[in-house]
């Protein structure tokens, strides 16, 4: 068994007055920006009843092909639809509109006083309008409103601090967080035999994933 950093993570603390969160966590470029989506009229809405997780996959699906992501991150509608039944009142869609269109939407999951940034999704062709940065920092004003203290934005697409989505989300709040992975190994000979042939049978594969403790599943 091992304990391994993984990233740093980004958390707002929500505990404080708005203001404080506006001028002391939020980054002057962030807030150059929200402050233009809002005189462009985009408008936040929070959907705690899933209504329009349709929508959301829509948008969540076009995002990861624009980014050419992992199949891993290609999440089926049972999976949506199944995740809006269960986590009901613990979890919401963010939506951003523009003019009358969902141009960008998330879900965000909470519970007492943590919430966290979950997925997200977004059209590409309003990105110039900024809808990622009004959206966070709108679902963060709501997370505050429901008891959330402290919302986790999670860190970057890889361990780099260089990394561009860390960097966007750094801007959000200047604390941030260790965030390790434990991982177990029940039968260690097994373990490793397989690990060895997918080692031999993958190698241009090892450099990427060969730190994931179920590396021979990619």
């Amino acid at each position: 068994s091992c304990l391994l950093f993984d990233r740093k993570t980004v958390a707002m603390d929500l505990s404080v007055d708005e203001i404080e969160i506006w001028t002391k966590q939020v980054h002057s470029k962030h807030r150059n920006v929200i402050r233009k989506a809002e005189r462009e009229g985009l408008t936040f809405e929070v959907d705690e009843d899933f209504k329009y997780m349709d929508a959301f996959i829509d948008l969540y699906r076009g995002t990861m092909q624009r980014l050419e992501a992992d199949d891993f991150y290609f999440l089926s509608d049972e999976h949506f639809h199944l995740f809006s039944e269960v986590m009901r009142g613990k979890a919401f869609l963010g939506l951003v509109y523009y003019m009358g269109e969902i141009v960008s939407a998330a879900i965000f999951l909470h519970d007492g006083v943590y919430g966290h940034y979950h997925l997200s999704g977004s059209d590409a062709a309003y990105q110039h309008l900024a809808p990622n940065n009004f959206m966070l920092y709108r679902a963060g004003l709501h997370l505050k409103k429901i008891g959330v203290e402290r919302f986790h934005l999670g860190g970057g697409s890889d361990g780099n601090e260089d990394n561009s989505l860390f960097k966007f989300k750094s801007r959000f709040s200047p604390e941030c967080l260790d965030f390790y992975i434990g991982k177990f190994v029940f039968h260690p000979q097994i373990y490793n035999k397989v690990c060895m042939q997918w080692e031999q049978d993958f190698p241009d594969k090892t450099a990427m994933y060969g730190n994931r403790l179920l590396k021979y599943r990619y």
